[in-house]
């Protein structure tokens, strides 16, 4: 018996760790938004000395093309999206994707950045700034890229 539930651990195990694989390893191409969040409890009297919370994306394949970027905040009747600059151009390649929420002196900034693996390529890095939250709660923080080819 004791076996027997060991192989099926093992088993969810190669599948949820598969799961991730093709996940992160799926490209941004038409029609696709990727989008890299968190849900979070947040509290509405932040502090400065409290912990940021980053989230990240390594290896992003990115087709070369134009792309909705957002960096955004939202909870129960509570969403504050910021679409940066429109569009941006990106190249064909892969690309690391980060995202941080911190904490400041009652507010909250989102910072978001997508960093190209070829050098010849510059970081782009967003953020939305000076964030009051209505009320303590659950909130899902973070960023997406649309593309705008489709």
């Amino acid at each position: 018996m004791r076996s027997s539930i060991l192989r099926v651990i093992q088993a969810g195990a190669v599948v949820v760790a598969t799961a991730l694989v093709l996940s992160v390893a799926a490209p941004a191409h038409a029609g696709v938004t990727n989008t890299l969040e968190n849900n979070q409890w947040l509290t509405s009297s932040p502090h400065s000395y409290m912990s940021s919370t980053c989230i990240q994306w390594p290896n992003m394949y990115i087709a070369a093309g134009d792309y909705q970027w957002k960096v955004y905040i939202g909870g129960t009747n509570f969403d504050w999206t910021k679409a940066i600059n429109g569009r941006i151009s990106l190249g064909t390649d892969y690309y690391d994707v980060f995202a941080c929420i911190d904490p400041r002196e009652g507010t909250y900034d989102v910072v978001a950045s997508i960093s190209p693996h070829n050098p010849c390529c510059h970081t782009i890095v967003e953020s939305l700034t000076d964030i009051v939250l209505p009320f303590d709660g659950l909130y899902t923080w973070g960023t997406s890229l649309r593309p705008l080819d489709w």
